[in-house]
Order: structure tokens, then C-alpha cells, then sequence
């Protein structure tokens, strides 16, 4: 438990290098141990190892194969790996686990745009604000395609709400749009983490989009760095 506590120490402070050599001593000693393994799997994909990541995420769910936020976290790094069409399977698997969860949508959205399914992504993106009508990120990446779909008017409604949740008032800094400037699409809202786990890891799950007011924070810096 003591070297575990280490290694999730190190893994806050973003020393991921160490924090995998220690959670690879508490692997060696539990093989199958959840949490080591997904913080591993995390560790590995901050440093770009993402096949070493995906092969933790695929140990993990040999035995657990019915927790959303992992098998989500599976296609993000399948994601990064150019497995797209895994990406988007696994996407499925977890909005089938967690259908009122609005990031399974917008997760989904996301991947389904980059494989050009546009009509797709945006009825993902529709019901990922019908979910969470305050979803400034969701609201943008809908405008975004609707605008490739030549729906100008109905694109800068979105824009104009997307604004407004974030504080955004001068319509000439508008971002050049989170699809182009965003990392890949993690946020999360809820999670169906096994009790035993859902405490110890779920702020691992933190990113830029983990809360509205770290996407504002991250927007607000585009914004001042596209105005220099």
C-alpha cells in the first residue's frame, strides 16, 4: 500500500517515469492489480508509450469488461495509436454501459468526426447537450461541423451559447475552434468505477475538460495567445 501511495504521489506531481517504475513494483507483486494498472496505463500515455498503455488497458479489462470510463480511457489510447475504428467500438461500448452520460456522446462525436461521419458525430454532439445543455465545448464542436455542412446561421447560435457559458464576449477573438486547438476529447462527468477503485482513481481522469471551469481557463489562454 505504501509503495502504491508513492507511486500515485509521483504520478500527481507528473513525474511519470518514476511513478511507472513504482507501480510496476506494486504490479509484480499483484498482477492483476486494478488501480496499478491504470495509472501505468495513463503514465504511459502521457509519455507517448502507447502501446505499453493499451496492453495495461487490455490486462484491466480481461477481468473488469463493464466499466465505461475505462473502456472510454482504452479508446482514447487507441485513439493516439491510429486505431480509429477500435477507438470508435470501444466509444460504443461505453455510451451502450452509460447512455445518460453525455461525454459517452461527445466522446463518440469526436472520433466519429475524424473518421468524417459528420452527420454521426453531430447527432452525438445533439444529444450530448440535450444531456448537458451547459456543455460549452460540445456546443462549439457542433457549430463546427454544422458550419462544414454550410448550416451557417445554426452554427453561430451554438457559437454564440458556447461564448457565453465560457465568458467570451469579443466575437473577433473566437477561437479557431477546439477541434483544431484541443487535445483528444477526455472529460468526466460520472463514473460506474467499481467502489473499490472509484475513490482512489477517478481524479486520474482529470484533464483539460475534466470541469467547465479548467475548459474556460485553457480557452481563455488561446485566446490571449492568438491575440499577441
Amino acid at each position: 500500500m505504501e509503495m502504491l501511495e508513492k507511486a500515485k504521489g509521483k504520478f500527481e506531481q507528473k513525474k511519470f517515469k518514476e511513478a511507472i517504475q513504482l507501480f510496476s513494483s506494486v504490479i509484480n507483486s499483484s498482477p492483476n492489480h486494478t488501480e496499478a494498472l491504470f495509472h501505468r496505463a495513463l503514465c504511459y500515455r502521457q509519455l507517448q508509450q502507447h502501446t505499453r498503455s493499451l496492453e495495461d488497458f487490455n490486462t484491466i479489462l480481461k477481468s473488469i469488461n463493464d466499466n465505461a470510463s475505462i473502456i472510454s480511457e482504452r479508446a482514447v489510447t487507441k485513439f493516439h495509436l491510429n486505431d480509429h475504428t477500435g477507438a470508435l467500438k470501444d466509444m460504443d461500448r461505453a455510451q451502450e454501459l452509460e447512455p445518460q452520460n453525455p461525454y459517452r456522446y461527445s466522446s463518440r462525436a469526436y472520433i466519429r468526426a475524424t473518421l468524417k461521419d459528420l452527420d454521426g458525430a453531430i447527432a452525438d454532439y445533439q444529444k450530448a447537450i440535450e444531456l448537458d445543455p451547459s456543455d460549452a465545448v460540445a456546443l462549439n464542436n457542433l457549430g463546427l461541423l454544422e458550419e462544414q455542412r454550410g448550416r451557417k446561421e445554426t452554427a453561430k447560435k451554438h457559437y454564440k451559447k458556447s461564448d457565453e457559458l465560457l465568458g467570451v464576449t469579443n466575437e473577433e477573438k473566437r477561437i479557431q475552434r477546439f477541434q483544431k486547438t484541443a487535445p483528444t476529447p477526455l472529460k468526466e462527468k460520472q463514473s460506474n468505477t467499481p467502489s473499490s477503485l472509484k475513490n482512489e482513481f477517478l481524479s486520474t481522469l482529470k484533464n483539460l475538460f475534466t470541469k467547465k471551469e479548467e475548459r474556460k481557463a485553457f480557452i481563455n489562454f488561446v485566446l490571449r495567445k492568438n491575440d499577441k
